[in-house]
């Protein structure tokens, strides 16, 4: 199987499956280093990418190519990297495709089709807008960037009571949730310094959790998903991560109805905003357990003057967090608001200068990258970092030595991470080659 990453029509990541090893080799265009191959984006990858794009769609077709022809007559290192080598050790591209009159040396065209015994037309793929996106370059450097904020450059885990007193000193939190600190986290994460610290006195205890450990995040929150992967990885915990919600209100509002498809998850992960929601609304069965990872929200728009916003705003969200607490600094004054979910506001965004949208991460680099917007500076920024929690289900908190050993070893994660620059990067690269992941979050930037 072929798999074609194009972006503006040009070829940024090649992925093959021999035929004769069964073994998928992976390239990208450009240098790279690790578990990637490299290719250039000369003319003959060029017409590469036209006789594979022709071919998945008319058997019978061939390429007039000079440069192709002496690529596969003199194998150059980039199609050793993209196709690999047969067991003889010769180029596996000598059998995936035909050269008729090869090197011209007699009259005639130089003409070169693929060998329909190995390939066939159904065999290669051609990547959608969305995924071309998610693996692109430039969403790869934002995705490494956000692993950076959420690990290296903000430690939410090592201070509870700190993150805890700074997100109800919040101005929004003031008129959503709860004004009492004392009743923003449970009592069992602080008995043992060790829990606090992320050291597991006891490996065993983990028998006691339920398994699988069901866990409700959202699509775009690839950060949590590599903690909780981590932790899975090191101790003994079956972790079952629904990442299909869209956002972190919806898992909030499900949480408040106790409108869950199946059994409820132990464990749910919400932003700031979300949080007052379900702090506000106690009639249900979980309880905040341990500040999480941060998230990323930004304002983007056209060049212009801002005179309207548009963002996620019910519930509330974290966007309308991000906006009240520029009012209230005075950074910004009172607006027009329209309430619409991010693909929504990308396109509102899109269509009328007057109006900026307020979105949270990927969807913010989705609107930058395929539909051209430009991040909105308001005092010499263009986001915010904000507090997320994870909440419990009671009958998890119940077992108290066991939710205290769970809490020990997601923060241990989270230092190993935050301390190993390669460690994000492999775990960024695991997430990304989740077909089953990177498809759900398809389907949510393909309506922006």
């Amino acid at each position: 199987m072929i798999k074609l990453f194009l972006e503006n029509n040009e070829l940024v990541r090649f992925e093959f499956t021999s035929p004769f090893t069964g073994e998928t080799v992976k390239s990208i265009r450009g240098r790279s280093s690790g578990d990637f191959g490299n290719f250039p984006w000369s003319s003959a990858v060029q017409d590469l990418v036209k006789l594979l794009c022709g071919y998945s769609k008319d058997l019978k077709f061939s390429i007039n190519s000079l440069s192709l022809d002496y690529a596969l007559g003199k194998p150059p290192q980039w199609l050793l990297d993209i196709f690999g080598l047969l067991p003889s050790g010769r180029s596996a591209s000598a059998r995936l495709f035909i050269r008729e009159n090869p090197e011209g040396k007699r009259f005639g065209d130089v003409t070169i089709r693929v060998n329909d015994l190995l390939i066939k037309p159904s065999d290669i793929i051609i990547n959608s807008k969305e995924e071309n996106l998610i693996l692109s370059g430039r969403f790869r450097k934002a995705l490494t960037k956000q692993y950076e904020l959420a690990f290296k450059n903000t430690d939410p885990m090592s201070d509870p009571y700190s993150i805890a007193s700074r997100a109800i000193l919040h101005p929004a939190f003031k008129r959503y949730g709860r004004k009492n600190v004392s009743l923003i986290l449970p009592e069992l994460e602080y008995s043992y310094a060790s829990s606090k610290r992320g050291i597991v006195t006891d490996s065993k205890i983990f028998d006691s959790l339920p398994n699988p450990l069901r866990v409700a995040s959202n699509a775009p929150l690839m950060t949590a998903q590599s903690l909780f992967k981590m932790t899975a990885r090191n101790y003994p915990i079956n972790f079952d991560i629904n990442y299909r919600y869209a956002h972190a209100l919806e898992v909030a509002e499900r949480i408040v109805r106790d409108d869950w498809a199946s059994e409820p998850p132990h464990l749910a992960i919400v932003g700031i905003g979300p949080a007052s929601y379900v702090l506000r609304n106690n009639k249900h069965d979980y309880l905040p357990l341990m500040p999480f990872l941060f998230s990323f929200d930004e304002m983007v728009g056209q060049v212009g003057k801002i005179k309207a916003f548009t963002f996620l705003q019910e519930t509330p969200s974290t966007s309308l967090f991000y906006f009240e607490k520029l009012l209230s600094e005075g950074k910004l004054k009172k607006s027009k608001i329209v309430h619409n979910e991010p693909w929504d506001a990308t396109k509102l965004a899109k269509d009328d200068p007057d109006f900026k949208a307020i979105m949270f991460f990927p969807y913010n680099e989705a609107a930058k990258i395929s539909h051209g917007l430009s991040p909105v500076v308001v005092d010499k920024s263009t986001g915010t970092l904000s507090e997320m929690f994870l909440f419990a289900h009671k009958s998890l908190i119940k077992n108290k030595n066991a939710t205290l050993a769970l809490v020990a070893a997601l923060r241990d994660s989270f230092y190993r991470i935050r301390e190993d620059s390669i460690l994000r990067e492999s775990l960024k690269d695991e997430i990304l080659d989740d077909k089953n992941y990177v498809y759900t979050l398809c389907r949510y930037l393909k309506a922006a």
